[in-house]
């Protein structure tokens, strides 16, 4: 039986200073997108940044935020019904800082805007990037409302996690993630970086 699964490129909460660029598609997510429906899933995907034919631009006095709002996305999910969202981990959101990003919001409205919603946080993007160090089994403990994280190049471990989500197996056996079971977090070693063939 297929998944319906969602993807996300969630909306850009930005200090005013800041170094890299942020507007760009995220490959990483498309490939993805691709990857997971050749695999036999239903895939529909959100992007915040280009959901809308004018990027939304909002300025404060610390930090920008870009993209649409996170009531948008609450429609899409309510559409769409998925089974799982999969919310890709930007390169501009520091997990280490919660009162500097959005997801701790964005993951309460997934929650809210659909049922039996399985909450997948995933490193979904690939070369060239500043990346930021977090303790996935730490993020768990603080957001009760995302169930998995997937750590570094997440492809084929995706593929395992949504296999045993979809019988409501065990994940003990997958490598790289941390997941919740019950109230208590677990997380397996990160030893490196998951491939697909692209030939």
């Amino acid at each position: 039986e297929k998944m319906k699964i969602l993807l996300v490129n969630p909306p850009i909460h930005l200090p005013r200073k800041f170094v890299n660029y942020p507007m760009f598609v995220n490959l990483g997510l498309l490939q993805y997108a691709a990857w997971l429906r050749q695999n036999g899933h239903t895939i529909s995907l959100w992007d915040a940044c280009y959901s809308t034919t004018d990027l939304k631009i909002k300025e404060y006095s610390d930090h920008y935020w870009i993209g649409d709002g996170l009531a948008a996305l609450g429609k899409v999910i309510k559409q769409e019904a998925p089974d799982v969202v999969i919310v890709a981990n930007s390169m501009y959101t520091n997990l280490n800082e919660p009162e500097k990003n959005i997801f701790r919001e964005l993951f309460q409205m997934i929650k809210d805007s659909g049922e039996g919603i399985t909450t997948i946080l995933a490193d979904c993007y690939i070369g060239g990037i500043d990346y930021v160090r977090y303790q996935p089994d730490e993020i768990l403990t603080r957001d009760k409302n995302i169930d998995i994280i997937v750590v570094g190049g997440a492809e084929n471990r995706l593929l395992q996690v949504l296999e045993k989500v979809k019988v409501k197996g065990s994940l003990r056996s997958i490598k790289g993630i941390a997941y919740r079971a019950g109230t208590s977090v677990h997380s397996s070693e990160f030893r490196g970086h998951d491939h697909i063939k692209l030939d």
